[in-house]
């Protein structure tokens, strides 16, 4: 389903569209991406912007979301933007290791996905802390609710 919309894109409707508005790549993640898609899959969409780009702004991001809609003849509620200026480090890996690039320069995403696995495979001694210290409070908070009985 996803690839078929996706050879029905307009590309030169959204360079148009990201170069007046500052946005530096566009990207499909998630089940559309993947081809896992179900009769209730939405769009996630990814969009990481260049300082003169701001979706953070609502205006911006309804405009965006609109335009979006149009471009894959969906209602707006079926789209799950992401702003990648915004997101921590596990998102951003999310989107990148499964994504499909709409827009932007291959390189610059290549680049981009570069960093995104580095900052992921450095933080992976961070997660794996924050999960320790995730059982250990469980575990004091079951003996608590136990002592209680």
């Amino acid at each position: 389903m996803c690839y078929i919309k996706l050879m029905e894109i307009n590309k030169e409707n959204i360079e148009q569209y990201a170069i007046e508005h500052g946005i530096k790549f566009l990207v499909l993640f998630g089940s559309q991406a993947m081809g896992t898609v179900r009769e209730e899959s939405d769009y996630d969409v990814a969009v990481l912007t260049t300082k003169k780009g701001n979706i953070a702004d609502f205006n911006n991001y309804i405009e965006l979301l609109h335009f979006l809609s149009d471009l894959f003849g969906i209602p707006d509620n079926k789209i799950d933007l992401t702003n990648l200026n915004k997101v921590n480090t596990f998102h951003r890996y999310e989107v990148i290791s499964s994504g499909i690039l709409l827009y932007g320069d291959e390189d610059e995403y290549a680049a981009h996905k570069a960093f995104a696995f580095k900052e992921y495979i450095d933080s992976q001694p961070l997660f794996a802390l924050e999960k320790f210290l995730i059982k250990k409070r469980q575990k004091i908070l079951k003996e608590m609710i136990a002592a209680t009985r």
